[in-house]
């Protein structure tokens, strides 16, 4: 699973609702490798990766009202670059 939100893993109790839980065995550690978008960027190249119920995802995955959400193919979602509070995740 994605260390980050959104995730079918919760939050952690009383910690940061946006990371999934590190205590659980399925939750992968942030990846620190160069991703296409990191070599794009190097090149001055733009690009944007586009996913579809990513906002809807983050602001109802407490209500079960995710329909088809597939958590594990946002590829960005595993990185510590792209991590939540991070300029890179917010562009």
């Amino acid at each position: 699973a994605p260390p980050y939100q959104p995730s079918n893993v919760r939050p952690p109790e009383d910690g940061n609702p946006a990371y999934a839980d590190p205590a659980n065995p399925r939750v992968l550690p942030p990846q620190r490798y160069a991703t296409i978008g990191d070599r794009l960027s190097e090149k001055n190249i733009d690009w944007a990766w586009y996913s579809g119920a990513w906002q809807y995802a983050l602001e109802h995955r407490d209500t079960g009202k995710v329909p088809d959400f597939q958590f594990h193919h946002q590829p960005f979602n595993y990185f510590a670059n792209y991590a939540p509070g991070t300029e890179a995740r917010r562009r």
